[in-house]
């Protein structure tokens, strides 16, 4: 009989080991279907932190069944027969994998012919139509070279490469670094079961990708939750949006502030250069209660929504029309400042002068009801002095001259380097309110920011200005 223990608490197991041991303990709980494969054959147990497997019969054998309660092939689509996915969360599974554990192609393979699907999304259930190729086989569901023996035995150690975890990088000089025992190799190979794939982007399935691991804490509670796999939970503009949004499921309520977090944003492919989707940052972020409840705040006011757009703009029908992803710049500009222990509005001002921005109105109330009373203090200064200075230039509403004169303002402001040179470029623009800047010694790079973010949220006085002129 072979045995394996498959534990939380082992110290040589990584996060993604251990999210892989949530992943086995997903396909072992359909206990079921797995005697139909191999009748009394293997027996398991599962308790909060540890998985303890034993089998008659051959390794083979038993990682044969194992794999096919983990993965198939069905309808062009990679499934998971042990996720029991809607037609919708199969669709977003497999393109997750297609793009960061499979990009390369010979570890898929493909019938040739497409296949079109439609999914109703959103409160309103806007239909989204999405053309992908049709699969036939990948690695997941074919016979893996090299793990076992001519008897069907595990081989001791396995080498590691990016399809078992994506941004693994073989070292030619010293190919003893990519090995892994078998038991390592398990865990990763069923990792994908339980770590979200998604897409930081809001229009294009074929986006930059990125894994969000999140450290179990409890395997048998974590067996009863599904990882949410919808389109809308499956395009963020941010990493840090993407993973607060992953921290702030009810189940983690209790315990997400000390487990361990990695976010792992795929970059450039080194073999390829032309596939950038490979790991290139890694984030391991802080998070408590006060950086999630501000999180839920904003991402209650600005959610992900599901929006349909016309894809050419001379033309009105019907088939011309794309339903994408709207997720917020703002939400993901906000998230990364929140993980990476900032203050949310930190650099807000650089933010909307480098971003497409329309979300006015919300920004303003975001800064009435989370705003510190000293942001608060440096912000109001900010908006008192340049509607003085918009004043002065006898200018009365959002004209081509007014639009020049933000620029022409912003550029000055962003050439200052130093403090000094702040000082000099402030005094020209605001000469009879630079004291009360510096009286009650604010930082010189914070009262720049809020300058630029009251230049941008002004209005004119009884006039309500398009939304489209929030950034010029």
């Amino acid at each position: 009989m072979n045995n394996f223990i498959f534990s939380l608490d082992n110290p040589d197991y990584l996060l993604p080991h251990k999210i892989g041991i949530l992943g086995l303990a997903r396909v072992l709980s359909h206990g079921d279907r797995l005697n139909l494969l191999a009748p009394n054959q293997i027996t398991y147990s599962i308790n909060s932190r540890e998985i303890t497997l034993s089998y008659k019969c051959s390794d083979i054998i038993a990682f044969s069944v194992l794999s096919k309660l983990a993965y198939s092939v069905e309808d062009g689509l990679i499934d998971s027969p042990c996720l029991e996915m809607t037609d919708e969360e199969k669709f977003v599974f497999s393109q997750g994998l297609l793009f960061s554990f499979l990009q390369h192609n010979m570890h898929k393979k493909f019938t040739g012919e497409k296949k079109e699907f439609t999914f109703p999304i959103g409160d309103n259930n806007i239909p989204f139509h999405a053309t992908t190729r049709a699969i036939s086989e990948c690695y997941y569901t074919s016979v893996i070279p090299g793990l076992f023996t001519h008897g069907g035995d595990f081989v001791s150690r396995v080498q590691i490469k990016s399809h078992n975890f994506p941004g693994m990088i073989l070292d030619e000089h010293n190919p003893e670094k990519n090995l892994e025992s078998i038991d390592k190799f398990l865990l990763l190979f069923f990792l994908p079961l339980e770590a979200p794939i998604v897409s930081l982007s809001n229009d294009s399935l074929g986006a930059r990708k990125a894994l969000v691991l999140i450290e179990p804490y409890d395997l048998t509670k974590q067996l009863e939750i599904k990882v949410p796999r919808n389109l809308l939970f499956s395009f963020y503009c941010s990493y840090g949006d993407a993973l607060l949004s992953f921290a702030c499921q009810p189940h983690y309520k209790e315990h997400i502030d000390e487990l361990e977090k990695e976010f792992y944003v795929l970059g450039t492919q080194r073999w390829n250069s032309k596939q950038k989707f490979i790991k290139k940052k890694v984030v391991r972020p802080i998070t408590n209660n006060k950086i999630r409840e501000l999180f839920k705040a904003f991402s209650m006011a600005i959610p992900n929504t599901a929006r349909v757009v016309n894809s050419d703009s001379s033309t009105k029908v019907a088939e011309n029309e794309k339903t994408f992803i709207s997720s917020s710049h703002l939400l993901g500009f906000i998230a990364e400042n929140l993980i990476n222990n900032n203050d949310w509005h930190y650099n807000l001002g650089q933010f909307l002068l480098t971003k497409q921005y329309y979300e006015k109105q919300t920004l303003k109330s975001f800064i009435q009801e989370h705003g510190d009373s000293h942001y608060k203090e440096v912000l109001f200064l900010s908006e008192s002095a340049w509607e003085a200075y918009v004043k002065s230039k006898k200018i009365k509403k959002a004209t081509p001259s007014y639009r020049s004169l933000r620029v022409k303002t912003c550029y000055l402001l962003q050439s200052s380097t130093n403090e000094f040179s702040f000082k000099r470029n402030l005094f020209k623009l605001f000469p009879e309110k630079i004291d009360s800047f510096f009286s009650k010694e604010h930082d010189w790079k914070i009262i720049r920011d809020c300058i630029l973010q009251s230049i941008f949220l002004y209005n004119f006085p009884n006039l309500i200005e398009n939304n489209n002129e929030s950034h010029q």
